[in-house]
């Protein structure tokens, strides 16, 4: 997509950060005449996006605020130095604050306004169920030693009972297939494609209960995706490598990755994820929290923030670990945090990723906020999907351009281009004049008097003429 360009002599992160904020947003850069720089009386300065034919709206961005999110999205950290354990998307937050603002203002003097809205059919939110299969034993030979070592005896011999009698409570995963099965829910599981990590052993893939166990993962519609082992982006020949034994498991080419650990630094480990063949990351998140070290639950694009990667290269950020959401406090307390954030993420029309390890569905102090969170996700109307589905979502959604937008007398007519074909794409319409829908391209809803979604079933690779008529409200 060609973005309007600012001055010459402005800062680079302010490109970076308005082809963020249109992609993110949904802004078509059809609707935009020019961006520009502009001071303030009090010396401050801002970005100015003109609207093109009195159809938009003139929105004035700090500069600063757009240098801050730049630096955040290029070099996430996974252990941001915010004393606060809850990272809201206050980015999220303020640009959707800020966007309904400046619409509603500008809609008084009889303006229309449109966007891509984040999800398909009008979604509230979205929410995506990850798994990172570190643990599959409870006791291994290293712990068992380790009891011995200590001058634990007894805990080492039942430990080693368990193991002679295969007493394996972290193999949970014919009961977690069956609880997604009974749902109607896909998840997408992270697998080592890496034995030994050091002096810890973790699991084979290429055993045959592994083998077995993929197999059937996917036979569920599930996504399996790598994770990349410890010390994997020290040594970056190993990612390539891991993907390659996951690959010969899977039959199919990988798509997705996950860091253990979340040891790596960025941008660098997109250029290697680049390298390696895969063509999204999920490591983006808090080990020691929750929320997001960007300030945005969003995926993104990170060849928009100045990286130099492909388009396609897609960033998905976690939102929940249950590692240290159980460490927030009791099961209340951990509870009413998580409530906060994801409060804020559908109020943001965000993403909520959760990282869950699966052996943690044997622990008794971890259960009760999985059962929580199912209870509290049934209740939200949200678009779930697996991690390369929602990569392919963001990436469809961006390309999908608006060619022409006409006002005449009553009619309104948009020409929209997508090269690929897309389901479910929802416009965000706003008119102070009641709308409706010419000819049977999708449905048109009204939320209230100035806003309605119009939901596209399907679009074609190529272009669709769409038509709609407005009258003033009485």
């Amino acid at each position: 997509m060609q973005l309007l360009q600012l001055k010459r002599h402005s800062n680079p992160d302010w490109h970076h950060f308005v082809a963020w904020l249109f992609t993110t947003l949904g802004i078509f850069p059809a609707q935009v005449s020019g961006i520009t720089q502009a001071h303030s009386g009090s010396g401050r300065t801002f970005i100015r996006i003109h609207p093109r034919g009195n159809l938009q709206w003139e929105w004035e961005i700090s500069s600063g605020s757009a240098r801050e999110a730049m630096q955040r999205l290029q070099r996430p950290l996974t252990t941001p130095s915010s004393s606060s354990r809850i990272l809201l998307p206050l980015m999220d937050l303020e640009m959707c604050r800020q966007l309904y603002g400046h619409i509603y203002r500008n809609l008084r003097a009889g303006r229309f306004f449109l966007r891509k809205w984040p999800w398909p059919f009008a979604k509230p939110l979205a929410v995506s169920l990850t798994h990172d299969v570190d643990l599959t034993r409870k006791f291994g030979l290293k712990s068992t030693l380790g009891q011995l070592i200590r001058g634990r005896p007894r805990a080492a011999f039942g430990r080693l009972r368990e193991m002679v009698h295969r007493n394996n409570p972290y193999w949970v995963y014919p009961e977690l297939l069956a609880f997604y099965e009974d749902q109607g829910l896909t998840a997408t599981f992270f697998f080592l494609g890496r034995a030994w990590e050091g002096f810890s052993y973790r699991y084979n893939i290429h055993r045959k209960p592994f083998r077995q166990l993929i197999r059937r993962i996917e036979q569920h519609g599930h996504e399996v995706g790598l994770h990349s082992s410890l010390h994997a982006f020290k040594h970056p020949r190993r990612i390539r490598r891991e993907k390659n034994r996951l690959e010969q498991v899977t039959r199919h080419s990988l798509t997705g990755v996950r860091q253990h650990y979340l040891r790596l630094e960025f941008p660098r480990a997109w250029s290697l994820f680049h390298q390696a063949g895969l063509r999204y990351d999920s490591s983006v998140g808090c080990n020691r929290g929750l929320g997001f070290p960007t300030g945005s639950s969003f995926p993104y694009l990170p060849a928009q923030c100045g990286v130099e990667v492909p388009e396609i290269l897609v960033e998905i950020p976690f939102a929940v670990m249950d590692y240290p959401w159980k460490h927030l406090g009791d099961i209340d307390r951990a509870w009413e945090h998580f409530q906060n954030l994801a409060y804020n993420i559908r109020n943001s029309q965000g993403h909520l990723c959760l990282l869950w390890h699966p052996s943690n569905l044997a622990e008794t102090d971890f259960r009760p906020l999985w059962e929580r969170f199912f209870l509290w996700m049934a209740t939200q109307n949200a678009f779930v999907t697996t991690l390369d589905q929602m990569a392919t979502w963001w990436v469809s959604r961006h390309r999908v351009l608006l060619k022409t937008l006409q006002i005449e007398n009553d009619r309104i007519s948009l020409l929209l281009e997508t090269p690929a074909e897309i389901q479910g794409l929802t416009l965000e319409i706003f008119s102070e004049e009641a709308l409706s829908l010419e000819h049977s391209v999708g449905s048109l809803m009204p939320i209230d008097g100035k806003r309605y979604f119009l939901i596209l079933p399907q679009l074609r690779p190529g272009q669709t003429p769409v038509r709609l008529s407005r009258k003033t409200q009485k």
